[in-house]
């Protein structure tokens, strides 16, 4: 896995709602916040927006966050990372920051599979990460969907329109198909669904998203890759420690 010069002050944000099962939190931050403190420069800004959908979406919590970062706290790189969504070491979040700071949107790839737009591909908000130049040149986005694509979809648009690099992680494997009718790329690229890895054209394993989180239907693929990820994480874990834990990071 090639990975440059990741130097400078480098965030992970991720955001969620009290719709999102407290023991996904606990484990998503457990991995993410250990990995932080062995990657200098790197930090971890959990985001609770506390408000359910319908009274906030998504999309507004990162506009907070990407400007919070970026404007008022002067970060160079930041990523986007959303709380079903795991790296699977240490090197992946290296590989991405090092991509990132080379001026490259990088991140995982998805489809807007209800919206007809041409099988569009884009880098959507489970994983992504830009540097601050980009953010920039995007004119500050606010990640709102559009009538041609979903939350985020218009950074790809734009990176598209304006000739800036991309490097899109592709499914590598998935768990299961989703219930409905199972989901592609589009235009002959590859299948994902329930609990998808994925990696960078060497085959280099990086990032798993579990997808649909809210409905917690999934949620023991999830508990079963962060086991996998860091062995012994499920061992003694309580109620009361979920709990305490999930105060502390909620409050940030």
């Amino acid at each position: 896995m090639s990975i440059t010069d990741v130097s400078g002050r480098k965030a992970i944000f991720t955001f969620y709602n009290d719709q999102i099962d407290d023991k996904m939190i606990f484990l998503h931050h457990e991995i993410v916040g250990r990995m932080c403190e062995e990657i200098e420069g790197l930090d971890f800004k959990p985001y609770n927006y506390r408000k359910p959908d319908g009274e906030m979406y998504p999309d507004q919590a990162m506009d907070i966050g990407f400007k919070t970062l970026f404007l008022e706290q002067d970060y160079e790189m930041v990523m986007s990372l959303e709380i079903d969504c795991i790296p699977l070491n240490k090197e992946s979040l290296l590989y991405a920051f090092s991509k990132a700071k080379d001026g490259i949107f990088i991140g995982n790839s998805q489809r807007s599979c209800h919206i007809d737009n041409n099988e569009h591909m884009f880098i959507p908000p489970s994983m992504f990460v830009m540097n601050r130049d980009l953010y920039e040149k995007l004119e500050r986005p606010d990640f709102r969907p559009t009538t041609r694509g979903d939350i985020g979809e218009e950074c790809t648009y734009q990176c598209e329109e304006l000739g800036l690099p991309m490097e899109f992680l592709m499914p590598k494997t998935y768990e299961r198909e989703p219930i409905g009718f199972p989901w592609d790329l589009g235009n002959g690229r590859s299948k994902y669904g329930i609990g998808t890895t994925y990696a960078n054209e060497n085959g280099d394993e990086l990032f798993y998203h579990l997808f649909e989180s809210r409905l917690a239907c999934w949620n023991s693929y999830f508990y079963d890759k962060c086991e996998e990820v860091k062995p012994g994480i499920l061992n003694h874990l309580t109620e009361e420690i979920i709990r305490q834990s999930n105060i502390e990071f909620k409050e940030e």
